[in-house]
């Protein structure tokens, strides 16, 4: 079992990473390869290489991802969620296995974290475990849903619905129709997505009670219907609306949607997906030279393809040479 330290928080952690200088973290390298290891110390180093992606700070992150997830099974979810991208499937796979027949609820949610890529089935059996230990935590249907969205949308949206009846709050009724508006998006399901987007607009105490990405999937979402209706002038308010963010941090390497923003650029709106563009420059900094360049495109008069290269210039920082 996690000692007190394993539930260090990771908010506190995060906060340090953002902090520490070049100097700090070869010090606390060091100090981790010389002295006792400690939990908290390899926490903010996770969640410094995660801040600060490189090809050089992977390798460091999977080697402290993999670390916690082979000594400590029932860590904080939190923190197994941020090891879950540097996991080394193959030498934690039998660990694991074992893991997801636990009865202690922490540990099954992190097998779902650890399986939920490689292995979907045994998450879904692990979450589907959880649902049963702890039937009124909204959490794990909300959570099962994610992962089904693919392949099963119909039932994602099932246990979404399950997730609404749960929750007893504000703020997880607002992930959880985070979740619901992007399955149904991504499934072209527009109506019902903007149902949930509405929802989520119209229950926030304030647009800062929703996540970043929440903001942004919802006015997109409401942006589409806005153009399916033939109404230029509200989809174009409803783009500029998902760039207006208070804490970014979270959407720095999400894959932006552009497909609003280029729909219309297609119908003639030039001025307003231009400073669309130019906005989301501090959203997402390794795009800013990838949007620089299109909005010069845009102003030539030009109609680009905006989501051409995107992924690749998100990762490095640099648009691609065609």
């Amino acid at each position: 079992m996690a000692e007190k330290e394993d539930r260090y928080n990771l908010t506190s952690a995060m906060a340090t990473a953002q902090s520490m200088s070049a100097d700090e973290v070869l010090a606390a390298e060091k100090d981790l390869m010389t002295g006792p290891d400690s939990l908290q110390m390899r926490i903010q180093l996770l969640s410094f290489y995660a801040l600060n992606q490189s090809a050089d700070s992977f390798s460091e992150l999977k080697k402290h991802a993999n670390w916690i997830a082979t000594k400590y099974s029932d860590v904080d979810s939190a923190v197994m969620l941020l090891c879950q991208a540097g996991l080394d499937f193959e030498n934690l796979e039998r660990q694991w296995l074992d893991n997801a027949k636990s009865d202690n609820p922490r540990i099954l949610q992190n097998a779902s974290l650890v399986f939920r890529y490689a292995k979907p089935r045994i998450a879904i059996a692990a979450l589907e475990r959880l649902c049963g230990l702890e039937p009124t935590h909204w959490e794990h249907p909300a959570t099962l849903a994610s992962i089904l969205k693919t392949s099963d949308a119909g039932k994602a949206l099932d246990f979404i619905e399950q997730a609404l009846t749960l929750t007893d709050d504000t703020q997880s009724k607002l992930h959880v129709l985070t979740v619901a508006t992007e399955i149904a998006y991504g499934t072209a399901n527009l109506e019902k997505a903007a149902f949930y987007a509405e929802q989520m607009v119209h229950c926030a105490p304030s647009i800062s009670a929703i996540s970043a990405y929440g903001v942004f999937l919802a006015h997109s979402v409401l942006g589409r219907v806005a153009i399916h209706d033939q109404d230029l002038n509200e989809a174009a308010r409803q783009l500029l609306l998902s760039v207006e963010l208070e804490e970014v941090s979270q959407m720095r390497f999400r894959v932006p949607d552009l497909e609003l923003a280029q729909e219309l650029l297609n119908r003639g709106r030039v001025s307003e997906v231009c400073d669309f563009l130019l906005a989301a420059q501090i959203i997402w900094p390794n795009l800013k030279e990838k949007f620089e360049s299109l909005i010069k495109d845009i102003r030539k008069g030009n109609l680009p393809v905006l989501s051409s290269g995107i992924g690749a210039a998100l990762f490095t920082g640099k648009v691609p040479e065609n």
